[in-house]
């Protein structure tokens, strides 16, 4: 069904680090000033990677108590 309205259908929000993986990831990570063909990774850093996942989690948390208020507010639906 096509849809002939400026109203969307609905919203795909996703979350993801920048690149593939998180910072200091034991496979090695890339980031805006080391993003050339066939560069080297950065080095894992665990102390970097546990302060992604930190920051990651605390996001997340924020996101998954605001959404559903939103969504209600708009009348919407939302789908986990």
């Amino acid at each position: 069904m096509w849809n002939d309205t400026d109203t969307p259908l609905a919203y795909l929000i996703t979350f993801r680090a920048y690149g593939t993986w998180l910072h200091g990831d034991a496979r090695g990570s890339i980031d805006r000033f080391h993003n050339r063909y066939r560069s080297l990774y950065i080095e894992p850093d665990e102390r970097w990677h546990r302060h992604n996942v930190h920051t990651l989690e605390g996001s997340l948390s924020c996101w998954m108590d605001s959404a559903p208020r939103s969504c209600s507010c708009y009348s919407r639906n939302l789908y986990l």
